[in-house]
């Protein structure tokens, strides 16, 4: 079975050296020297992954194309890993959950959570794994997440408290086998990637982890479902032959259709095709920013759900950026 889970892995002269400063442990800011297109939802701050020092590292943007950059890790702090990925917002906005792990490394990792401006940051889990995507109750309390803790084994999914308070907890069976789990809305279901045999679908659960309900089932590899903040839609990605690209579909499954052009891996002798985490919504849940690659490098563009023609780039240049994460909440 193809392997489905890869860690994820842009650029004004601003975000180059912001980037060139994680060696710093201060967070640094920088003001752009170029315009990038802007995107009309443009409230908020998204976090992002940029691997251009030669280990992924978590910075800010504002949603307006990186009027201001920001660097919230730097890999060399003794509480994080020197590779940081995974970044995800809690609902207000205050806090930043990721996944930190050790050097070349896709095992030896850690989930943390901080402020959002990069400050008291804090071990959530304690025992070395591999993760494959969290996600906030809407309450803000506990975390949901997928890992694999044998090496080769099955993926399962868990909850936490998001203080650390207690030991993680497995959602369901050990027969509930996915990845890139991500909560309703209403704290009633969670979406998640399904795996089992040569097939992977989009199902989703309540939240307890029984009434397992697959919604989709084509002849692809859908992958990193992520609900939408109004609860209505949920939008993930596509892989058909080493072709990708950003479907939605609603709550329930129906309606699924195709928002971005089919891209092809510029990469294919990697196990997957695109960076994951991929996606994110706007908070208005009218746009959706995700991991693109036209060029050989990762970059971010988004696309307006209700005019899929519609697609701009966020940041334009040399330097890499995938794994988006969007509030409404200002730093």
């Amino acid at each position: 079975m193809q392997r489905l889970f890869k860690l994820p892995r842009r650029g004004l002269l601003a975000l180059w050296l912001v980037i060139v400063a994680l060696a710093v442990s201060v967070p640094q800011r920088s003001s752009g020297a170029a315009a990038p297109t802007a995107t009309p939802t443009n409230q908020g701050i998204i976090a992002f992954v940029s691997d251009d020092t030669g280990l992924p590292q978590i910075l800010t943007m504002e949603p307006d194309g990186g009027k201001s950059v920001s660097a919230l890790t730097n890999g060399k702090a003794p509480d994080r890993g020197p590779a940081n990925t995974s970044p995800i917002w809690s609902p207000d906005g205050q806090l930043l959950a990721f996944v930190a792990c050790g050097k070349d490394s896709t095992t030896d990792c850690y989930m943390y959570v901080m402020n959002n401006d990069g400050s008291a940051v804090k071990q959530i889990t304690t025992t070395a794994e591999e993760y494959g995507g969290i996600s906030w109750s809407p309450d803000g309390k506990t975390l949901v997440f997928a890992a694999r803790f044998d090496p080769g084994g099955a993926p399962n999914i868990f909850t936490v408290p998001s203080d650390g308070s207690a030991k993680p907890t497995q959602l369901g069976t050990d027969a509930l086998e996915g990845w890139w789990p991500s909560w309703s809305p209403d704290g009633s279901q969670i979406a998640y990637q399904a795996i089992g045999g040569s097939q992977t679908t989009i199902n989703v659960i309540d939240a307890d982890g029984t009434n397992s309900k697959m919604l989709t089932n084509e002849a692809a590899i859908d992958l990193d479902p992520v609900w939408s903040p109004d609860g209505k839609s949920i939008a993930f990605v596509r892989n058909k032959a080493n072709k990708y690209a950003v479907w939605v579909m609603d709550a329930d499954g129906q309606n699924p259709h195709q928002l971005t052009p089919l891209a092809i891996d510029p990469n294919p002798q990697t196990d997957t095709p695109i960076r994951l985490p991929a996606l994110a919504w706007s908070p208005d849940s009218q746009f959706i920013v995700f991991n693109t690659h036209k060029t050989r490098k990762w970059e971010l563009d988004r696309v307006n759900v209700s005019k899929p023609t519609d697609v701009r780039r966020f940041i334009i240049g040399s330097a890499e950026a995938f794994s988006p994460t969007w509030t409404t909440a200002s730093e």
